[in-house]
């Protein structure tokens, strides 16, 4: 992970505030310092990561960006050892949903780790669906 990414942390989570708001959710590679879209499915891989966050139409933004910041700073040795995970988040039934994920292209793959990992669905990056076991 790139040191100069530590030094924006706050901007690039009021960004993904931002997306989530818009889009109902975001998988953010934090090496790439980017959000990942286009082609691939997003996972969540570690399954102790997941964190569900109630009444997200009533969180400020800034408790937004201390939840994801204490979610990168817990899960933090996971995104040091590997590079390919990303944040991932969305929102159903007004609730925040947080996971560590990684993009895999081929949708049968991400089928099966989701699968694995006790998973309900896994998220289509071209179509923006939700793709559900």
């Amino acid at each position: 992970m790139k040191n100069s990414n530590l030094k924006n942390l706050p901007s690039i989570f009021a960004e993904i505030y931002k997306t989530t708001i818009e889009k109902n959710g975001f998988t953010f590679s934090i090496s790439q310092n980017k959000f990942k879209t286009g082609k691939g499915f997003a996972v969540a891989t570690v399954k102790s990561s997941e964190r569900i966050f109630s009444n997200f139409n009533k969180m400020p933004k800034n408790e937004f960006v201390d939840v994801l910041r204490s979610f990168y700073i817990e899960n933090l040795d996971n995104f040091i050892k590997d590079e390919n995970l990303c944040i991932g988040g969305w929102i159903d039934e007004n609730r925040l949903f947080l996971d560590v994920s990684t993009v895999i292209d081929c949708k049968k793959t991400a089928l099966k780790i989701a699968a694995k990992n006790s998973e309900l669905a896994i998220f289509d990056l071209s179509t923006f669906e939700t793709i559900f076991l």
